[in-house]
């Protein structure tokens, strides 16, 4: 079970009002302030593959767009590698010339733009072996 501390420190909310919820008081819907995605960004059908993040607007070069991946050993072990895909790693195309690039700090995997993202341009990543396996 995670501790009301873990998700006070990380922001996460069901929104439910829930037992577990460690705000005072407990959040409802109508403020519940979660996004799975950055504003910037949407889900779409991809010319790469299935479904694809896409800009909705234009994205400067050198910006973080947010958690990909989580490692995690306390319920990671439901996941391939006890790694967690968020929303955001879930619909990233391989492109041998990809406009973005995923960043490993600790436990945690970020999506950087490599250059500047025009409006309606699939964000894209280049694969490597050991993001396959998620």
């Amino acid at each position: 079970m995670l501790s009301r501390e873990f998700l006070l420190e990380r922001g996460y909310c069901c929104g439910l009002g829930c037992l577990m919820c460690p705000y005072h008081p407990k959040h409802e819907k109508s403020d519940m302030q979660y996004k799975p995605l950055h504003d910037s960004l949407t889900i779409k059908k991809s010319h790469i593959s299935g479904l694809g993040v896409f800009a909705c607007k234009a994205i400067p070069k050198g910006y973080d767009l947010g958690i990909t991946h989580i490692a995690n050993t306390i319920v990671g072990y439901h996941f391939p590698q006890n790694v967690i895909r968020t929303p955001l790693g879930g619909f990233l195309n391989h492109s041998n010339t990809p406009n973005c690039m995923i960043e490993q700090e600790g436990q945690i995997w970020y999506l950087l733009t490599t250059e500047v993202i025009p409006s309606d341009t699939e964000l894209t990543i280049k694969y490597f072996p050991e993001f396959l396996n998620f």
